[in-house]
């Protein structure tokens, strides 16, 4: 009987496991990566910068930069592959903003609000993805 309430228990411990996955070590939350990425996201609420240049260059360039911390940073967090992938594609949606200031050539205010757009929308999905993670 002892061996049947043991194989039982294994069983259930086992289907538990089975059940939750990787929910029972749950990745840890980062507040200095999720303090970077709202500081994005902050920044792209506000496109009315996008007017002019001269407001809109270091905003963009600002972005990347933080974009960027936050994906180096991001990488050298333990079990953060699905957060280091969306730091990664935010980085290239900003770091296309910032190379397009950085050059001579006109900026549309149609196109950095658009890109602002995409960086919002890209920031809020981070910031729920980082949020539901366990605070340690």
């Amino acid at each position: 009987n002892i061996r049947r309430l043991v194989g039982y228990s294994a069983m259930a411990l086992l289907f538990a496991l089975l059940l939750t996955g990787c929910a029972l070590f749950p990745s840890m939350f980062d507040s200095n990566e999720h303090a970077r990425i709202v500081n994005i996201h902050v920044a792209s609420i506000d496109d009315s910068v996008c007017n002019s240049r001269d407001t809109a260059a270091p905003v963009a360039q600002q972005m990347y930069q933080d974009a960027r911390w936050t994906w180096h940073y991001g990488q050298h967090l333990s079990d953060n592959e699905k957060m280091t992938k969306m730091e990664f594609e935010l980085m290239q949606i900003t770091k296309e903003l910032a190379d397009r200031y950085a050059k001579t050539d006109p900026v549309s205010a149609f196109y950095c609000k658009n890109k602002f757009e995409n960086i919002r929308r890209a920031t809020d999905t981070i910031i729920k993805v980082s949020a539901r993670r366990p605070r340690s």
